[in-house]
């Protein structure tokens, strides 16, 4: 029997891609209305792997700091890889460029689209709605209407691609995979190694000083998060072989608390980009 892959959904969505392309083979797929219930997936068991959205290249807040508490807070959530995903948007509808009256899509799109949109259809009402596979179906049931979404999407919803690649440039969303068991080390040739360390932000130079001890890299940036009247620092290390018992221990005796979050694989494109947007 196959394992389980939960991912935000509907399907033809962006995250159905994803889950479908690189886990269709050797996992059933199902979809979820929310980030939270993915979680809540893996975390109950109900569910082997997760797939969520995590940052835009375009929309570098996207669903970030939700997907980071939802991570934070599970307790026994993992992030076992991260997927690059190239967005490409597409104008859906029946109806020709100049009829266009209402435009369906998620905000997030039509934000990603908007010099396109205000050049082309500037008169055209931009309706939010909750995914670009319900935004295509909405389109292909009314009359002068149009959708933004995927070539899937609106072969779905019977929509005829008007405009391919309206999108902004460089466009990619990249999505955590989550699991309920640590992810091992020895799997990864250059992994990223996520920790969660309870500490006051002006002593971040002890947190740099043991970083160094244990040869580790810190990233360029970092989240700083207030809970019970601390301030939680996720650490974001680059270390082809990191004991990371060892340095849990030597953390948890300096400041008194440090998590295990997950890890990943660096792949070339992450290089390439600005780290710092990453962490």
């Amino acid at each position: 029997m196959k394992k389980k892959l939960s991912y935000l959904g509907p399907e033809q969505t962006y995250s159905h891609e994803v889950a479908y392309k690189n886990f269709r083979h050797k996992f059933d797929l199902y979809w979820v209305k929310s980030i939270d219930q993915v979680v809540e997936e893996v975390s109950s068991g109900k569910a082997n792997l997760g797939i969520i959205p995590f940052w835009n290249s375009y929309e570098d807040h996207i669903k970030q700091g939700q997907t980071q508490e939802l991570i934070i807070s599970a307790k026994n959530i993992f992030v076992s890889d991260v997927l690059v995903h190239n967005i490409r948007l597409n104008l859906l509808s029946n109806f020709p460029l100049t009829k266009i009256k209402n435009l369906y899509s998620a905000q997030a799109v039509l934000n990603q689209c908007k010099k396109f949109l205000e050049k082309h259809i500037p008169r055209a009402k931009f309706i939010a709605v909750s995914s670009t596979a319900e935004g295509a179906r909405i389109a292909s049931q009314q009359e002068f209407a149009a959708a933004i979404g995927s070539v899937a999407a609106g072969r779905e919803a019977r929509l005829h691609i008007i405009k391919k690649n309206i999108h902004s440039p460089q466009n990619r969303t990249l999505f955590f995979v989550i699991q309920k068991d640590p992810p091992r080390l020895q799997d990864y040739n250059t992994p990223y190694v996520l920790f969660l360390i309870k500490v006051d932000f002006k002593d971040i130079t002890r947190v740099v000083d043991l970083l160094r001890k244990h040869k580790l890299r810190l990233s360029l940036n970092w989240e700083r998060r207030k809970e019970h009247g601390y301030q939680f620092i996720e650490v974001q290390c680059f270390q082809a072989a990191l004991d990371i018992h060892s340095f849990i221990r030597d953390a948890r005796d300096e400041f008194g608390y440090v998590r295990f979050l997950g890890m990943y694989e660096v792949s070339v494109w992450i290089f390439k980009q600005d780290i710092s947007k990453l962490a």
